[in-house]
């Protein structure tokens, strides 16, 4: 049986028509291409007011730890474990939020996520126990925070491509500007209103949440369609529908859109073409259709951009649609499958990557909970100029992740060797907390603690796409947001444990400084596991005899 496509009659005018749907066919099934600017800046800046938000409610829960602690008369390992839960809640949803943005939008999740965390931040107020602190602020609060935090950074990359690196570090940013306001905030709500007070204004700021979320506008509305001359499709169809029937004659009939003639011909009936564009369409223009949605940096350094002629046909290489048969719950499921794909374990580079990130991750908070207290309690500063140690953290960390974004775009730079030098050196500098016994060197250290966990944070995304490939990106985030969302649940009820059993800050620091290191040196040989892998790989190509070379950059060891 011969397959003849529609525009057989180039003479005819109706073939022009025919031309013309494939015109309008093609057009309509292109994804929408990012502005790179325009309404991407605005995007932007909400991502950095979000982020600003969230973050900086996260890092700055040391302000209410000690009212916590006398109106409870809890352990430190439970009240740390308050402030803990809604970060590591944040992470360890981001998957289901990544599906959920991918099913309803960005826009929507975002607004309801908003709404989640600023009531839940209310309700706190009135928590009874420890355990419903846990629960309100901690739990729910985190999903709330959940929701606002994925959509604010995929947006940014959904806008971007050529000024991602740009767009994504100004919008990071918002984490460190808000540790530098929420700190010195958050000290004086607590002094004028009390935590109570201070949680229900901090649940009136988060509902700012709505606003900046109803900012992030599906890409699809913002481009026009590139072939604006053609006529209404129903016109088109109508037309050549009427033509085939006059030239044909039908004997079997019709099946998926298709016309079977008498003489044992198909001919393929664009009329549903059109009309399962319009689905398609819808999956085009969602985010995690495109692999390199979490990617932080700019596109165009990457191979799989080098290797196309223009940003369309890239686009167009890392989609990542689901197939014709599977079933609407599949699809909905898509992003979840994706990111909870264990195969992925099996790779000895995504091991390394991803226990360097669990151990940084173990520690990465305890400073920020812990060494305004140590302040506070051994060298006698009031809290209000304690929370001040926070805010010098945080503008260090945000000048930290201005410089990162730009040297992600400078190819001289091996960002692999900063990515594990930040990390080594954060540690070293948390283990000798203990020495330091002045508010100015509490300061000091702040600013390069803020430094160097910035670069490590910054830099993570772009070195999984150089160790593992840009089409596991997804995959790889959606595990590690995992494993990292279990280490911060760990991590700062640990260091209270350990602080309350010794009596003194000592351990607690040389513990978290300790794993913050090791999370670097773990790291320092990835690139050789990356290399062996991929050669030990090839070599089982050649062995299956389906070996092919490929242009991907090869690994230096």
């Amino acid at each position: 049986m011969t397959i003849k496509e529609e525009e057989k009659e180039p003479t005819s005018p109706k073939s022009n028509d025919v031309e013309q749907v494939d015109r309008e066919l093609e057009d309509e099934l292109s994804p929408p291409l990012p502005p790179d600017g325009g309404w991407g800046w605005v995007v932007t800046i909400a991502s950095f007011l979000t982020n600003l938000i969230v973050d900086g409610v996260c890092y700055t829960f040391s302000v209410i730890y000690n009212d916590l602690l006398e109106h409870f008369e809890a352990g430190k390992a439970e009240t740390a474990l308050v402030g803990a839960l809604v970060p590591g809640v944040y992470l360890l949803v981001g998957p289901i939020v990544g599906a959920l943005a991918n099913k309803f939008g960005c826009r929507i999740v975002a607004v309801i996520g908003s709404v989640i965390a600023a009531v839940f931040f209310v309700l706190s107020a009135f928590s009874s126990s420890i355990v419903m602190m846990q629960l309100t602020y901690g739990v729910l609060g985190g999903v709330g925070f959940g929701l606002m935090y994925l959509p604010s950074i995929v947006m940014v990359g959904h806008y971007f491509d050529k000024r991602r690196a740009l767009a994504t570090g100004i919008a990071v940013c918002g984490s460190g500007m808000g540790t530098f306001v929420f700190a010195p905030l958050g000290s004086y709500l607590v002094r004028e209103y009390g935590w109570k007070g201070c949680n229900v204004i901090i649940g009136a700021i988060i509902l700012n949440g709505i606003a900046f979320g109803a900012i992030y506008r599906p890409l699809e509305d913002n481009i026009p369609s590139r072939n604006k001359k053609l006529p209404p499709k129903s016109r088109i169809m109508e037309s050549i529908a009427e033509e085939k029937k006059r030239i044909r004659q039908l004997s079997v009939g019709s099946s998926n859109g298709a016309v079977i003639t008498s003489d044992n011909e198909i001919i393929v009936n664009s009329s549903s073409q059109l009309g399962a564009s319009a689905e398609l369409k819808k999956e085009l223009a969602k985010p995690f259709t495109r692999s390199d949605v979490l990617y932080t940096g700019s596109v165009t350094n990457l191979p799989e951009y080098k290797s196309q002629k223009d940003m369309a046909s890239y686009v167009q290489s890392i989609l990542s649609l689901p197939k014709g048969e599977d079933s609407r719950i599949r699809r909905s499921l898509k992003v979840i499958l994706e990111m909870f794909d264990f195969s992925l374990l099996k790779s000895g580079t995504f091991l390394v990557l991803a226990a360097s990130g669990t151990l940084v991750f173990l520690g990465l908070y305890t400073p920020f909970v812990y060494v305004s207290q140590k302040a506070i309690t051994q060298l006698g500063v009031n809290p209000e100029k304690a929370s001040l140690i926070l805010s010098v953290l945080g503008i260090c960390n945000t000048v930290s992740r201005i410089l990162a974004g730009w040297l992600a775009d400078r190819r001289w730079i091996d960002l692999l060797v900063i990515h594990n030098v930040a990390a080594i050196l954060a540690g070293a500098a948390t283990a000798i907390v203990p020495l330091l016994n002045s508010y100015e060197s509490l300061c000091v250290y702040a600013a390069f603690f803020g430094v160097n966990i910035a670069a490590f944070i910054a830099l993570r995304s772009i070195v999984f796409v150089e160790m593992l490939g840009l089409k596991k990106l997804n995959n790889a985030f959606g595990l590690t947001s995992l494993f990292q969302g279990i280490a911060v649940l760990i991590g700062s009820p640990l260091s209270g444990a350990l602080l309350e059993k010794t009596g003194s800050y000592t351990i607690s620091f040389v513990v978290c400084g300790a794993l913050i290191a090791l999370g670097g040196i773990i790291c320092l040989p990835v690139r050789k596991v990356a290399a062996c892998e991929q050669a030990r790989e090839e070599r089982e190509k050649e062995k299956r005899g389906i070996y092919k070379k490929t242009p991907t950059k090869e690994l230096q060891v």
